[in-house]
């Protein structure tokens, strides 16, 4: 049994199932960008307000008022390059 196994897994990783396995692979990657971007870029804010905040906490805010700090100081960076 371990043999057939071993021998359709190597049928599957070599010529053209790889590809159409690749080939798959890329394209769903490729349907998914926009998901994944919207994730990069929630991770990258999560990452920017957590260390602001943590800054803001050590030089003697609390953690409620860094947070609503941060989020005031955005949101008028935010309405001013709307205006």
């Amino acid at each position: 049994m371990y043999d057939e196994e071993k021998g359709w897994r190597k049928r599957m990783t070599s010529g053209a199932p790889l590809a159409v396995l690749l080939a798959a692979g890329v394209l769903l990657v490729y349907r998914l960008l926009p998901v994944l971007e919207l994730v990069a870029i929630a991770m990258l804010l999560a990452l920017v307000i957590r260390t602001a905040t943590n800054w803001l906490r050590h030089r003697g805010l609390g953690p409620w008022m860094s947070t609503l700090t941060l989020f005031v100081a955005l949101g008028a960076f935010g309405a001013f390059l709307w205006l």
